[in-house]
């Protein structure tokens, strides 16, 4: 199975106009990183957190915390896993946008409204984000408190795995997150689900024909949330990409990255009722049992 998947990342790459391009611009270890651990009484999690050029002088900066695949942290190297996947929003962040769009007036607006901290937590393998939720969370807090953070826009993207983890940390700890991208991963459709992410605007991104992860993970979710009212999105394709739905997230001239960064966190509106939420999942029953 790693070999298979292995394989089917490097096809990716290959494939992708932006792989063949020279605009890929430099490797994880060119950037000013902080790097670290942070623990519990059971468990550790490491880190890294990509600054942008000119940090110091950053205010009200935007914190985007990447969750990982469960395979992205296998190889002892994980360049191969991991960076191809956030190298566009790493460079959005890092005011290197001539990469992602290149050169030309769009990607000087771009470096600097998008210019901030992209942090990213590993797991280690085998492992699950299940275990490692709350550390994530205490990071994202520990982070957001130690630089020049704007708690309006800390923002959840993940993939597989950590796209499972999104819509979970948001449910777990509302008021902080002002936006997720759940990339091949969704979640179980629940009236407390839906309470939480009601007014958190979520992009789901999923292949149809995923072949690790079924898309209705992602699909049901998604109209369960718009069945409510919830700002709600859903970018998918249908075959053409398998279980690498982060291409369609976070390559050049996708929607995902811009919409990210116009998000901002805003006060609870008035609570939809439980009767409603009930109704829609309801509503989403009777779909599957009726297609």
């Amino acid at each position: 199975m790693l070999r298979k998947y292995a394989c089917f990342v490097l096809a990716m790459l290959l494939a992708s106009p932006v792989a063949a391009s020279t605009l890929l611009g430099p490797g994880l270890d060119d950037y000013d990183r902080e790097t670290g651990t942070v623990s519990d009484s059971q468990r550790s999690l490491d880190y890294e957190l990509y600054r942008p050029p000119g940090y110091e002088e950053l205010t009200d900066a935007p914190l985007v915390v990447y969750l990982h695949g469960s395979m992205d942290g296998i190889a002892e190297n994980n360049l191969v896993y991991l960076y191809p996947k956030m190298h566009d929003l790493l460079h959005t962040m890092q005011r290197e946008n001539r990469f992602r769009l290149g050169p030309g007036p769009m990607a000087d607006a771009a470096d600097e409204a998008y210019a901030g901290y992209l942090l990213v937590p590993k797991i280690p393998v085998p492992g699950s984000w299940f275990s490692y939720e709350a550390l994530a969370h205490e990071l994202t807090q520990d982070i957001a408190s130690r630089y020049d953070v704007d708690r309006r826009r800390i923002y959840l993207a993940g993939f597989s795995d950590g796209g499972f983890a999104t819509p979970r940390l948001i449910e777990k700890y509302p008021g902080v997150y002002a936006a997720g991208v759940s990339i091949a991963g969704g979640g179980a459709v629940t009236t407390q689900r839906l309470e939480a992410l009601k007014s958190t605007p979520m992009y789901f991104v999923h292949d149809l024909q995923d072949s690790v992860v079924p898309s209705f993970s992602s699909t049901e979710l998604h109209a369960a949330l718009e069945e409510i009212g919830a700002p709600t999105n859903l970018l998918t394709t249908d075959g053409v990409v398998d279980h690498g739905s982060w291409v369609l997230a976070f390559r050049r001239n996708t929607p995902v990255i811009p919409w990210i960064f116009e998000q901002r966190l805003i006060p609870e509106p008035a609570s939809a009722t439980l009767l409603g939420m009930s109704v829609a999942i309801g509503m989403l029953a009777r779909r599957r049992r009726h297609p």
